[in-house]
């Protein structure tokens, strides 16, 4: 019998370690007999409850506080090389890129449970967004390339995953159902 060498997960990015869904991710990744090592740049997470909160200014200062990802990045560069594969946390969809990046230099897979389809969620259930303004195009844009530059995304539920192939066009062999907890 051939002897496997157990996988390593990277959990990567600014994403809140108290938040429930990534701690019963990476306990199950453990339980499972999967290393998991952390590059994290946590920050606080800012709401997102109100249209106030979905200004130019706004969204482009949330991006600027994850630029500390960098550092933490190429501080933990170890970690990354022992891994096979990345992970990015939740909330993470501005970490994709830099984690994009990092997988690329380092030849790992990247996976993404965004857990939230944003442009989904604050074009039609808030209506913070309309479709058609600049910031609605923008955040469909945004959404359909984070999502295009991962190996895998997890998706909620059967419904969410064909939702996410129609809307945004992301491969449905690229969608993997992960429900939640």
């Amino acid at each position: 019998m051939k002897n496997f060498a157990k996988p390593v997960i990277c959990f990567y990015g600014t994403y809140d370690k108290t938040f429930t869904s990534n701690q019963l991710i990476k306990r199950g990744l453990e339980e499972n007999d999967i290393k998991v090592v952390e590059v994290n740049h946590e920050i606080k997470i800012t709401d997102l409850n109100k249209k106030s909160d979905m200004g130019w200014h706004k969204m482009i200062w949330r991006i600027l506080r994850k630029a500390g990802l960098i550092t933490e990045t190429i501080k933990q560069r170890k970690l990354i090389q022992e891994s096979d594969v990345i992970y990015v946390g939740f909330p993470g969809h501005f970490d994709v890129i830099p984690a994009w990046i990092t997988a690329k230099i380092f030849g790992k897979k990247l996976v993404f449970n965004p857990l939230v389809i944003f442009y989904t969620g604050f074009a039609d259930d808030h209506n913070f967004l309309k479709k058609a303004s600049a910031m609605g195009m923008l955040f469909k844009w945004g959404e359909s390339l984070i999502y295009s530059l991962c190996d895998i995304v997890f998706a909620d539920t059967l419904e969410q995953k064909k939702h996410m192939h129609r809307l945004f066009g992301i491969p449905l062999n690229k969608i993997e159902d992960l429900p939640i907890g």
